[in-house]
């Protein structure tokens, strides 16, 4: 699942964005991860799609745990839709 997580990042940032989405989907339904859902969110906000970002952001959130920066990134992120 991480290795889809990183594929679909790499995607985005060649521009490749509905490919990425595609790899991000595939990594969430194998092992969902609040960094996952965040980067789905991320793509999906800039294509406009706010709504099914924030839903993202905002499980993406629930199961962030500790990862204090992530938390922080997911909040912002929450706060700019």
């Amino acid at each position: 699942a991480d290795l889809l997580d990183t594929y679909g990042r790499i995607l985005e940032r060649i521009g490749q964005k509905e490919k990425a989405m595609v790899y991000l989907a595939k990594s969430i339904w194998i092992k969902a991860s609040a960094a996952s859902r965040f980067h789905l969110g991320q793509i999906l906000l800039e294509q406009g799609r706010r709504h099914e970002a924030q839903v993202q952001f905002r499980q993406a959130l629930a199961m962030v745990g500790e990862d204090k920066v992530l938390e922080g990134r997911i909040r912002d992120a929450l706060k700019s839709i």
